[in-house]
């Protein structure tokens, strides 16, 4: 059985605060599907655009939800920056409102391999009784953690159970897999059958937000034959939301749908222009007919 974790998306009133009547309608959205969890505070949750006052009160937020409503729901939350001290601190303040912690290759410093080790190891020491999933993401934090590293990582820190790993590199996956028993989550959603198929053990998606129905539909589904046709029914919207940077069209669509009230992003993200707007309608209402 796979698992199906969602980014989700910070959405923001028509001032740019935090809007939590649009995060309570997205919450029901996806809280009432299949999917395992979700993750707040990442990549697709703006996190850098966030005071840390702010990203405590959103976790608070979701996770009174969660225990109000009696959800099952795992929470995931993120605590990536590129201060090691400030990332400790942080955690410190949300580590009872979720049940894993998130941590991101140190971006920009662009750190070396013993870098991120030591990055990670004083973390995971400090939250010893926490549960730890890394992530790679080089295409955002500038440098790539080698299979050799997370090898490394995942034997010396028993807390850590999970990499979500967003390399884009199949190589990377089986050079992960055969080292080391670590769970891979796929990061891409577009990657999630070869992932999946190499060993993987899920997918923390983007396009869930849109339609959490119909991709636990193919996550869960043991046939293969089936699953790659649903997979290749959603495959021109998967790709289709990263038309701009994420998560402005993962927004757009999702006001489209009236889950959001707003599609607004934090500079120094700004809106779509008309022209990819009728894109991401098009494809959307072409999936809708599929």
């Amino acid at each position: 059985m796979k698992d199906l974790f969602v980014a989700i998306i910070t959405p923001f009133d028509e001032n740019f605060h935090i809007d939590y009547k649009s995060l309570t309608r997205l919450l029901n959205h996806l809280f009432n599907s299949p999917i395992t969890g979700i993750v707040v505070l990442g990549t697709t949750g703006e996190a850098p655009c966030l005071s840390n006052t702010e990203k405590l009160n959103l976790v608070k937020f979701i996770w009174s939800y969660k225990i109000t409503n009696n959800y099952r729901k795992q929470i995931i939350v993120g605590i990536g920056g590129n201060n090691t001290t400030e990332c400790i601190e942080f955690g410190k303040t949300i580590k009872d409102y979720c049940n894993y912690i998130m941590i991101t290759v140190p971006h920009y410093n662009k750190p070396s391999q013993n870098g991120i080790y030591e990055h990670f190891k004083t973390i995971c020491n400090y939250f010893e009784n926490t549960k730890f999933i890394l992530y790679n993401i080089p295409s955002r934090t500038g440098v790539n953690m080698t299979p050799k590293c997370v090898e490394r990582c995942y034997k010396d820190f028993k807390n850590i159970v999970s990499i979500k790993e967003s390399s884009g590199s199949i190589n990377q996956i089986m050079d992960i897999k055969s080292s080391c028993n670590i769970n891979i989550f796929s990061g891409d959603d577009v990657s999630i059958i070869s992932t999946n198929s190499l060993g993987g053990v899920g997918l923390i998606s983007v396009i869930g937000n849109l339609i959490p129905n119909q991709l636990s539909e193919m996550i869960f589904c043991e046939d293969p034959e089936e699953q790659l046709k649903l997979f290749y029914k959603m495959y021109d919207l998967m790709k289709i939301i990263f038309i701009d940077t994420n998560p402005v069209p993962i927004k757009y669509l999702l006001q489209q749908l009236n889950i959001i009230d707003n599609y607004n992003v934090r500079l120094p993200l700004v809106d779509l222009d008309d022209e990819n707007k009728e894109k991401l309608e098009n494809c959307f209402n072409s999936f809708l007919k599929y």
